[in-house]
């Protein structure tokens, strides 16, 4: 699939990360989606809790959502443990953007998918969302020149380049 170069980016800088094994990307408007929405499996990947302390999808309102997997490793552990951090401290500084883990149910239909399934959603939520996606964008790609950078710093702390 081929993505905006901004997201491209910071696709490029996840992916540098110890353990990190596959990534994908969408944007989705919340506008309109509802509470009473969230119990259907259209809307699963969705973060939940956040659109229902809004009681649904704001105006204007747009997710841009990065999924990706990390392979059961301890190098995994500290990348995960990384980027919680490196997202609290963005949120801090008043981006409206969340780290949260993503699974579906232990089984279905007999089949065990626990173990299986585990994945992180990287959730940005961009207000005053037109036609033209180029501000969130923009706010992408600080997201990734800013990851870029505090992998350049924090880097030797992690093994960058070590796919567990």
């Amino acid at each position: 699939m081929s993505y905006p170069p901004q997201l491209q980016r910071l696709h490029s800088a996840l992916l540098c990360l110890p353990g990190v094994t596959g990534i994908s990307s969408g944007i989705q408007s919340l506008q309109g989606i509802s509470a009473d929405d969230l119990r259907f499996p259209d809307f699963a990947t969705l973060p939940i809790g956040a659109i229902r302390r809004t009681l649904g999808g704001l105006d204007a309102e747009a997710l841009i959502q990065v999924e990706f997997e990390v392979s059961p490793s301890d190098s995994s552990w500290q990348t995960i443990e990384f980027l919680a951090w490196f997202i609290r401290d963005q949120a801090r500084a008043g981006l409206s953007i969340q780290l949260r883990p993503f699974a579906l149910p232990p089984e279905v239909a007999g089949q065990v998918q626990i173990g299986h399934t585990l994945r992180w959603h990287l959730d940005l939520f961009c207000s005053n969302t037109a036609a033209d996606l180029s501000p969130q964008l923009q706010q992408v790609e600080r997201v990734a020149q800013t990851l870029e950078a505090a992998i350049q710093v924090y880097g030797s702390h992690l093994e960058i380049g070590v796919k567990a």
